[in-house]
């Protein structure tokens, strides 16, 4: 640890006490310590919950699936989302002028 210490604050351009201590500061705030026992204490608490789900996932039956029946001789491909569409920008810089007005009918 020592040595991956002193490499890192080397880099950084800091002497072993500097680096040591920045690296301290750098702890989280508000962070209550815990003892070893407490630490224990609650991994053996949730540990139970887990070993107990999968004794019950243990103790059931193994099935295996069930292969998939093919009734039909062609295959279709899964439908997938198709979207309308939604230009950014016209393809045409301008619209088509009307043939049609008031003197051709």
């Amino acid at each position: 640890l020592a040595q991956a210490l002193t490499h890192s604050t080397h880099v950084v351009g800091l002497s072993w006490p500097e680096g040591l201590s920045t690296l301290a500061a750098m702890a989280p705030k508000g962070a209550k310590k815990q003892s070893a026992g407490e630490v224990a204490a609650e991994l053996a608490k949730g540990g139970a919950k887990k070993a107990g789900k999968v004794a019950k996932v243990v103790k059931g039956s193994v099935a295996r699936k069930a292969r998939k029946v093919r009734t039909n001789v062609h295959f279709f491909r899964p439908k997938t989302l198709i979207k309308k569409r939604d230009p950014k920008y016209p393809r045409r810089s301008v619209d088509s002028r009307e043939r049609m007005d008031k003197y051709r009918i």
